[in-house]
């Protein structure tokens, strides 16, 4: 086994890893003095609050985050970890409705988001941390529908995303925070069919994400950010089924990911973006089609220099190497 290896003595029981968890999570929360409640954002609800989103995002040593209050609904908020200074950054749906700020992605020094203003949908937005530099990038799909970006990741100094225009359905975009800047990357399933990147992952400076196209299905693709260099690695799965790539993490160099090539099932599989170096690591469940559960997770060991696959049954576990 070249890249994927197992401690198997190591790895505890579903039990004792969620415990496990906790601590690794909590430590370092302890290790800085108890928790304390910044704000009370939302007093008059006790029982639900203001729901502050779990993702953030970080600007200028302020965290913007999106929050609820009776007021005002779900929209973007900032902090600095005081009191006075946790406000809302802009009601962009006035009223109680809320534009439901999501996907928050830091690129430079500027914050975008997808929020919906109650005109335009769901559409892509940007802030600096100000009420009069939070705007709407580009109403890619006119009209209340909304072009539902999503996918969001930070890349070489652009937003890349998943958008629907109306026209081409949900295919990579990437942005410079200008109108003019937001552009489709590369129509992969030509029309209005969709190719729906997912699992978008920058590696090397290469953006690696699974696409769907009429002839092979969802497979994985990269991109340097042209249209002639947006491509499909390879075919796993040859014919219109596809490998369902997912799951994609760093490791020695290599892109590492779950992959189904059919005869093998879904197994580990890594790539440096190029056909002959794209390989299955290793057959960790064998079987015609067998391959890992679809509750398999695969990820880093940190330190290691290996990756782990974990899912929920206790007494699985990925061969040693």
């Amino acid at each position: 086994m070249k890249t994927c290896n197992a401690l198997q003595n190591w790895w505890p029981s579903t039990r004792k890893r969620a415990a496990l968890a906790a601590l690794v999570l909590a430590g370092p929360l302890f290790a800085q003095g108890p928790a304390q409640m910044v704000r009370n954002i939302n007093p008059s609800s006790v029982s639900t609050g203001s729901s502050p989103q779990l993702a953030p995002a970080i600007i200028g040593g302020v965290t913007c985050f999106a929050a609820s209050e009776v007021g005002s609904g779900t929209e973007l908020w900032r902090t600095d970890g005081t009191a006075a200074n946790t406000m809302l950054v802009k009601d962009i749906n006035p009223g109680a409705t809320g534009s439901n700020p999501a996907g928050l992605t830091t690129v430079g020094g500027i914050v975008y988001f997808t929020a919906n203003d109650g005109i335009n949908g769901s559409e892509l937005w940007r802030t600096d941390g100000t009420t009069a530099g939070t705007t709407m990038v580009a109403d890619l799909f006119p009209g209340t529908s909304g072009s539902n970006p999503a996918e969001m990741v930070a890349w070489n100094g652009w937003l890349w995303f998943s958008a629907n225009d109306g026209a081409n359905g949900p295919e990579p975009w990437r942005s410079d925070g200008t109108a003019a800047g937001t552009v489709l990357v590369r129509d992969i399933n030509a029309g209005t069919a969709s190719s729906s990147p997912t699992s978008l992952f920058d590696l090397n400076g290469t953006l690696y994400f699974a696409a769907t196209d009429v002839a092979s299905g969802n497979e994985l693709w990269k991109s340097d950010g042209s249209m002639a260099g947006t491509m499909q690695v390879l075919d796993l799965n040859p014919g219109t089924a596809g490998s369902s790539p997912r799951n994609p993490i760093a490791l020695n160099g290599a892109l590492l990911f779950i992959a189904n090539d059919g005869p093998h099932g879904p197994e580990v599989w890594r790539t440096d973006g190029t056909m002959a170096g794209t390989w299955m690591v290793w057959d960790l469940n064998p079987g015609l089609g067998v391959g890992i559960p679809t509750n398999g997770f695969l990820f880093t060991l940190p330190g290691a220099g290996r990756a782990l696959i974990s899912r929920t049954t206790p007494d699985w576990r990925s061969p040693g190497g």
